[in-house]
């Protein structure tokens, strides 16, 4: 750890501005962060320099601008390939980065953070290491490219590179479904220009706005080879345009004292440097920062909240005061919420209609603040490792506004409520929702971790303990109210639990599981077929030549069903549809399988994944049946007139319509 003068956590004033004692222990946070990166980047040769307001700090105050609470360096795209290498393998627990890097948070642009957290942190061990600075704190790094001396390709480069950018700015306003009509159009245009140009395609595997910045990045490279000796970070230029740096201001270095406990690389010529982008750049300009000072104000805020929330008094390390010996933020200023939060972190879009009904009714009362919030969840392959990253925020109902997780701080926030319908934390072998979302950490997140799950079960008997790999999870465990499908489950639940755990714990589990009804038979029976929206296709598809109607079959494939039968439940599948290939004039088929069969297929039959999808890939080519993939299962029931298939949890729900149901067999 770095050791800082005696004196230095003190109020104090720089340039007639005042400091607080806090924000110096911001600052050492940052230098910590920035002392890791140093000590990598001497002991590998990698090259990097202060830059931006941290240069000018560095040059004129030895040390921050008493007035800036942030700290930039730069390295060339050469030295930073090498650096991400060595942050993947040595990267230490109590640091993070923002980055396009496996496994790391995704940056909101086109910066390389590194920081010793994602929100605030009172435990010992964050304050011991950090000086006692409670709050999130870390360094960004520029990554600067050779900028094209050729006039053309300058101007591809440019083109390239702004065309992604403002796909970028777009993406974050589509997200939060608040993009305008003419910006709608402008979005779809671009989009499809950058798909036509770079032939690439745009997938559910991560975030599209992911995908963009890592666009982004490759075309900031493109001129890695040329033999320019100008270099600038594309995202900075596009905004504050040229400020002059060369590949000699990183290769041709002074290391110069900061703030008196390290000392750090700056460029030789620095003076032509800074004049040229700003000026005298020696005469002190108060508060031309880029973002609100401080920066960890939303974090102190909230930690402020935290201690009134649960009654506890406020450190005096914690106040802040001005130069006056005021309070800059007095807590009884503070109002406690309002409302209650109530937060839904759904992970398939299909499975929303499990969570949908108790998100109406919070929304519909006015002592509740919700917020729907997808998070990530990922494919497992047959030894249990993670592969694909899926994040489906574009596929909820128009009417829902959802949330990108990022955004949205639940340790800070504390939500009174989370919601959830993924049990299975790490125990579940085809699929896992993101670490951070796991029932065992969002316990300690909220007041009341409700969990409902997204599946129905037909019913069984009170004492049948057949379910018990639906009961036994960590959703169960941990949440502090399960809600159920019927009272006769919620007697299942608790007879298995208490088989598992013994006869003291059945009071806990009485008050825990309700057998209120399953959400998604009162959606179900609440909505009106004239309230579906059908797409056009489905409804062309199941016109007869006569103008009638055929009659629709719901085709169900379950996971259960082909795990079990395996090659003679894909030889089904293909006898079913060649059955209503034949028979189609007279009658549609809705083939909706289960959401997660392909990711199970993969995990657990890789051998029958790619007759499978020869499978799907063909029917849906066709075009003479509907494929359903949607996350709309109710408008899949409600339109179907029967229903045909594997035994499943649909066809549960399927039976309170009371419409016609057939199961079939792999073997007939």
């Amino acid at each position: 750890m770095l050791t800082f003068p005696d004196g230095y956590f003190k109020n104090e004033i720089r340039c007639g501005f005042h400091i607080t004692a806090m924000m110096k222990r911001y600052w050492a946070a940052q230098m910590e962060v920035l002392a890791w990166v140093d000590e990598v980047c001497r002991r590998e040769d990698i090259r990097y320099i202060m830059c931006y307001g941290s240069l000018i700090g560095t040059v004129r105050h030895h040390g921050y601008i008493p007035w800036d609470d942030d700290i930039d360096i730069g390295m060339l795209r050469s030295d930073f390939s090498r650096f991400t290498e060595i942050v993947e393998r040595e990267l230490p627990p109590y640091l993070m980065t923002y980055s396009l890097l496996p496994g790391a948070r995704p940056p909101k642009e086109m910066i390389f953070g590194i920081f010793n957290g994602t929100n605030l942190d009172t435990s010992p061990a964050r304050l011991a290491r950090f000086h006692g600075c409670p709050y999130a704190a870390g360094i960004d790094l520029y990554v600067f490219d050779k900028i094209p001396e050729d006039p053309e390709m300058f101007a591809y480069q440019d083109r390239l590179v702004r065309m992604l950018d403002r796909m970028l700015v777009l993406q974050w306003d589509y997200e939060k479904q608040a993009l305008g009509e003419e910006q709608r159009q402008e979005y779809k245009a671009i989009r499809h220009a950058v798909e036509e140009e770079l032939e690439y395609g745009f997938t559910d595997i991560e975030p599209v706005s992911t995908q963009i910045l890592r666009l982004m990045d490759v075309a900031s490279a493109l001129c890695e080879d040329c033999d320019s000796h100008r270099v600038e970070n594309w995202e900075q230029m596009l905004y504050y345009g040229d400020r002059g740096f060369c590949t000699e201001h990183f290769t041709d270095r002074l290391t110069v004292p900061y703030e008196g406990v390290m000392d750090v690389p700056i460029p030789r010529d620095y003076d032509t440097l800074l004049r040229k982008t700003f000026g005298d750049y020696r005469i002190p300009q108060k508060f031309t920062g880029q973002h609100q000072y401080p920066s960890y104000c939303n974090q102190r805020e909230m930690l402020y909240r935290a201690h009134i929330r649960r009654g506890w008094e406020i450190p005096q390390e914690y106040l802040e005061y001005d130069e006056n010996g005021n309070l800059i933020l007095d807590p009884k200023t503070l109002d406690g919420p309002k409302c209650k939060v109530a937060v839904f972190l759904p992970y398939k879009a299909a499975m929303w209609d499990s969570l949908e009904p108790i998100w109406r009714e919070k929304t519909a009362d006015p002592g509740y603040e919700t917020y729907v919030i997808p998070i990530p969840y990922y494919d497992k392959d047959a030894e249990g490792r993670v592969t694909a990253e899926h994040w489906e925020i574009d596929r909820y109902p128009a009417d829902v506004p959802v949330l990108d997780y990022h955004s949205f701080d639940l340790e800070q926030r504390h939500p009174d409520e989370i919601y959830i319908h993924n049990p299975y934390d790490q125990a579940n072998h085809i699929t896992s929702v993101h670490p951070d979302f796991y029932a065992k950490r969002l316990k300690t997140l909220t007041d009341k971790l409700v969990y409902i799950p997204y599946f129905v079960l037909g019913e069984v008997s009170s004492y049948d303990l057949g379910i018990s790999d639906f009961v036994l999870t960590p959703g169960v465990f941990y949440a502090d109210e399960v809600v159920v499908q019927s009272e006769n489950m919620k007697q299942t639940y608790i007879n298995i639990l208490v088989e598992q755990f013994g006869e003291d714990t059945r009071q806990m589990w009485e008050q825990k599981i309700r057998g209120n009804g399953s959400p998604k038979v009162d959606r179900l029976l609440s909505l009106k077929l004239e309230d579906l929206d059908i797409p056009e296709e489905w409804k062309e598809i199941a016109v007869a030549s006569d103008g009638t109607r055929k009659k629709v079959i719901l085709y169900n494939t379950s996971i259960a069903a082909i795990l079990r039968d395996n090659e003679k439940m894909t030889a089904k599948i293909r006898r079913v549809l060649d059955f209503f290939y034949d028979n189609r004039d007279t009658v549609a088929l809705l083939w909706r399988p289960h959401p997660l069969i392909e990711a199970t297929l993969g995990s657990m039959r890789p051998a029958l994944l790619e007759e499978y999808q020869t499978l799907r890939d063909g029917y849906i080519e066709a075009g003479w049946g509907i494929f359903d993939d949607s996350p709309d299962l109710d408008r899949a029931i409600l339109w179907s007139d029967a229903y045909y298939g594997d035994e499943s949890s649909l066809v549960w729900l399927y039976r309170k319509t009371g419409k016609p149901i057939m199961i079939q067999n792999a073997y007939v």
